[in-house]
């Protein structure tokens, strides 16, 4: 581990000079080497002591997580005493160290089954829970960007949005690396002003974060570094939203698996340290996210926004919502919808939302009456081809197709 933390480098490339040159005439130790010695070595006691601290915890059946936050204050305790300056990137890691001595935790089933976890709550009903991952995915310009802020907005206010519920307030950082921030505030006014429970509503719970007031360059989320930017504005933080993805993540290989690696890792990170994430992503020319397919693997939903086929450039945001992946929920829930945002007679923004269903019943009972077979309706509306035999036999139960 380095000590840079503790060493006085000009210090002590001076000294090393001196000795050199014979100015001191027994060097022997020179006091900044000596220092950082003395440091070096209690930090190396203090990782042994930290190991056995978490091999003891671990096996009597705390949470990793909790481990961490432990070995964490130890670690800070330590660099007080010590009188080290903190730096972050010079800490020892507290899920190194028990990576190191437990690096893959197994239990009996017994154990297991008697464990106490932590239940997962809902983040928002039931598309999102607490410790979950969803991704959201559109092509440009459908609406993903503010469908992502009103649903922080939700988070936040503990309100409704769509068919979506946020039952409890809950903090949440939005992180965006595109937008401008005054077009990003215009925005965020318009739903502020807009929300029934605006005056209810704490501020404090919807942290921003905008390329306008970034003091560098937008910090790049498939490094590190860039991580530990973001991570330094989570405390307390619920809910994390990343828009977008390529921008947060340049330098990257979309299609390469293994470039995904060290992003998925840090979301596995966020996870157990009890953090949501909404990832907005562009999506292909064939209607899927765009990139590696590795990258849905661990998202517990998503979420595809598309243009109906009627859809007018003069409507704005105007698009179908479409599940594509559920791992906790099914039924109506998740069947698709079509919403439409327009600023009513009283100057607010405001959602209208149509049932898709009874539109593309009409769309296979016509197309069933042009002779078209299931496989041809089913291409020709995107929709599986169990949906169009239900909407055949729904038809006939309803007389609008011959039995």
């Amino acid at each position: 581990m380095s000590t840079a933390c503790c060493d006085k480098s000009p210090q002590l490339a001076t000294e090393v000079k001196a000795a050199k040159m014979g100015e001191i005439k027994n060097p022997g130790v020179l006091p900044t080497t000596q220092k950082a010695r003395r440091i070096h070595q209690i930090r190396k006691d203090l990782r042994i002591e930290l190991e056995d601290v978490a091999v003891s915890e671990l096996r009597s059946g705390v949470l990793i997580p909790d481990v961490a936050k432990m070995l964490a204050a130890r670690i800070i305790e330590w660099h007080s005493i010590n009188e080290c300056d903190i730096d972050k990137n010079l800490l020892l890691d507290p899920y190194d160290i028990i990576k190191t001595v437990h690096p893959c935790p197994a239990i009996g089933f017994d154990s297991f089954l008697d464990h106490v976890f932590k239940p997962r709550s809902m983040i928002v009903e039931p598309i999102l829970p607490s410790q979950g991952c969803l991704l959201l995915h559109a092509w440009r310009g459908v609406g993903k960007t503010y469908f992502a802020m009103f649903l922080a907005y939700a988070v936040a206010a503990g309100s409704k949005f769509l068919r979506y519920n946020a039952q409890i307030p809950q903090p949440v950082l939005y992180a965006d690396a595109e937008m401008s921030g005054a077009e990003l505030q215009q925005r965020f006014k318009a739903i502020h002003n807009s929300n029934p429970k605006n005056k209810d509503f704490d501020p404090s719970f919807l942290r921003i974060i905008t390329p306008d007031l970034y003091l560098d360059a937008v910090p790049n989320l498939a490094t590190r570094e860039g991580q530990a930017y973001i991570e330094s504005n989570l405390c307390e933080i619920s809910l994390l939203v990343i828009d977008n993805l390529s921008t947060f993540c340049s330098g990257i290989e979309e299609n390469s698996a293994s470039d995904w690696d060290l992003f998925q890792e840090w979301l596995k990170r966020l996870r157990r340290n009890g953090v949501s994430v909404i990832l907005v992503h562009h999506e292909s020319k064939s209607g899927k996210q765009r990139g590696t397919s590795r990258r849905e693997d661990m998202m517990d939903s998503g979420i595809r926004l598309k243009r109906p086929e009627d859809y007018s450039p003069n409507e704005g945001a105007r698009f179908e919502v479409h599940i594509t992946k559920g791992r906790s929920f099914c039924g109506d829930i998740a069947d698709p919808f079509e919403a439409q945002l327009f600023t009513n007679k009283a100057g607010k923004l405001e959602w209208v939302m149509k049932e898709l269903n009874e539109r593309r019943l009409r769309q296979v009972v016509a197309l069933k009456e042009e002779g078209l077979s299931v496989r041809a309706i089913a291409s020709r509306v995107g929709v599986g081809h169990s949906t169009v035999h239900r909407d055949i036999n729904r038809a006939k139960q309803q007389g609008l197709l011959d039995v």
